[in-house]
Formats: C-alpha cells, structure tokens, sequence
C-alpha cells in the first residue's frame, strides 16, 4: 500500500518474526500516538504470529488413499506417496532434488513402487526410479 499523499512521517518496522508493520503520520504528534497504540498491540501481533510460525512448520494434511468404488468400475486408485519410504536408508537424489516415493496402481491394473523425480515441470523431470519388491 502506498504511503498517502499526506505523509510526514513514515516508519517501517520488520517483527522478529518477520512480519513488516507500516506507520504513516501527517505529522510527529500524529507519529507518536500511533508508536504507542502499535507498542499496546506488540503481545496481540507476537501471539499472531506464534499462530503462524506453528501453521507453517506443520506438516501437510494428506488424504487417505483413495479406493476403487463400486459406482464407478472404472476408477482407479491414484498414486499416493507411502507414509514411509521403504527400508534401506534416505531418500535418492536427482538433480532437482531429494526424490519422493510413491505406490500406486497402474492404469492396466498392475501395482508399482518409485522414486519420483520433486520438480514440478513435467517436461523437465527425470526418469523414475523404480523399486523392485
């Protein structure tokens, strides 16, 4: 938001917690008064922004795996990443980084296990790495 035209003073405040706080004043009364009503709120924005410090460093909600339903013969099940990658130690790397793993079933019907390649550009992704039972 840009400052209004009858800005004297303005000050910018970066939180701890990154938050960026934004004070315009038409003049150094004015400044003052809004520094102490920003002050009586400092408790208010930190326990804010607990609250998203908290959302941001969960882990994503993910949907069960979806099932084969009688009323409609010709879905199939999606490829879900499994909640743990088989035993054998990390996860493979590529160039785009750490690979994900993923089970499924195919559209002929068959079961797989891989290594997924993370990018999100399909034409730029590299060839899975498949898990042999």
């Amino acid at each position: 938001m840009p400052a209004p035209d009858n800005t004297a003073f303005q000050v910018n405040i970066k939180s701890p917690g990154g938050t960026l706080l934004n004070i315009y004043a038409v003049n150094a009364a004015d400044l003052s008064q809004k520094l102490e009503e920003l002050e009586s709120h400092a408790a208010q924005i930190g326990a804010i922004e607990s609250v998203f410090a908290a959302v941001s460093n969960a882990a994503p909600i993910s949907a069960p795996p979806s099932t084969q339903s009688p009323s409609n013969p010709g879905s199939r099940p999606s490829a879900t990443p499994s909640s743990a990658p088989p035993a054998g130690g990390a996860a493979p790397s590529c160039s785009h980084g750490p690979r994900r793993y993923k089970q499924g079933v195919s559209k002929a019907g068959k079961p797989y296990k891989m290594w997924a390649c993370p990018s999100s550009d399909r034409n730029n992704q590299c060839p899975p790495e498949w898990v042999n039972d």
